[in-house]
């Protein structure tokens, strides 16, 4: 696969030599021409794009990459399950029933809805108002008891609306819910540092245990080595033995099987004297 950045030298009509216009890439696939569509469609059927920045270019996670995006490789790093973040921290287990079974980022999503649909609410509120004081009762002629009653019912409830609607114009619902968000969002954060601390420290533990077996594994095959070095020299030691116990066990035959004969010279060899006549019979004798 190659890529050339070249210049474009254009000849407009009419003209004697060709103009700098720009430049152009040209793509190739084991030397023959591509179109951009083709050679970027080769490539995605080798590697996905994403994933071969993320493996050929260290500045691209950090420099390039979405916070989202980054967000969510972090999250396949941690590989927490939702319902080990909800149980490992008690200010999150009402999480659960806030979100629905939606993620953190449809939950937003939802936020936001309700936010604009608040907002058209409150668009309405001063026109409904003006409808309900167009519809008020006429009250002459009704017991001033029993209105000042009715007048203070429903004061309260009108001080209730009102602060129900003071408190939707602040946003404090939705910022209620966007802190509760922020704040299991920082939780979470926490937890898959604190997750990715203690599975460091397990590989550090586990690959220096690892480290050390294999240490002893070199050991216990050099002294196998060793051994099996030992063996293989004494066994040719008791071939090398057997050969000669064979040699010398055939000379003993060879030399057992002499019979002695007599020349009848029965004189010493040293001092040429005759040996006694009971010497020679003892010697045949053995014999």
């Amino acid at each position: 696969m190659k890529k050339e950045y070249v210049e474009k030298y254009t000849k407009k009509r009419g003209g004697v030599t060709s103009e700098f216009t720009g430049h152009e890439t040209n793509h190739f696939i084991d030397g023959v021409p591509k179109s951009k569509g083709e050679y970027e469609k080769y490539i995605a059927s080798i590697v996905n794009e994403d994933v071969f920045r993320l493996l050929t270019n260290p500045a691209y996670f950090n420099e390039q990459l979405h916070w989202k995006d980054k967000r969510k490789h972090y999250l396949i790093f941690a590989a927490i399950s939702p319902t080990r973040m909800y149980t490992s921290d008690k200010s999150l287990t009402t999480l659960p029933s806030i979100l629905k079974g939606r993620t953190l980022d449809d939950h937003k999503k939802v936020i936001a809805a309700r936010r604009k649909a608040i907002n058209e609410e409150l668009e309405k509120i001063p026109g409904l108002i003006n409808e309900n004081n167009l519809m008020k009762p006429d009250l002459i002629g009704l017991d001033k008891e029993l209105t000042a009653a009715e007048i203070e019912d429903l004061t309260e409830k009108r001080n209730a609306k009102n602060q129900e609607v003071s408190r939707i114009e602040q946003g404090g619902e939705i910022a209620e819910q966007q802190k509760l968000l922020s704040q299991s969002e920082s939780r979470l954060l926490d937890i898959q540092t604190k997750f990715r601390s203690e599975t460091s420290d397990i590989k550090f533990v586990k690959e220096q245990s690892l480290r050390a077996l294999k240490m002893n594994l070199v050991t216990v095959q050099n002294a196998i080595k060793s051994k099996e070095t030992a063996v293989k020299n004494l066994e040719n030691d008791i071939v090398t033995y057997s050969k000669n116990r064979e040699k010398l066990l055939a000379d003993w035959h060879k030399e057992n099987d002499k019979v002695f004969t007599s020349n009848g010279d029965c004189s010493c060899p040293t001092c040429g004297q005759s040996l006694p006549k009971g010497m020679i019979e003892e010697a045949a004798n053995r014999l």
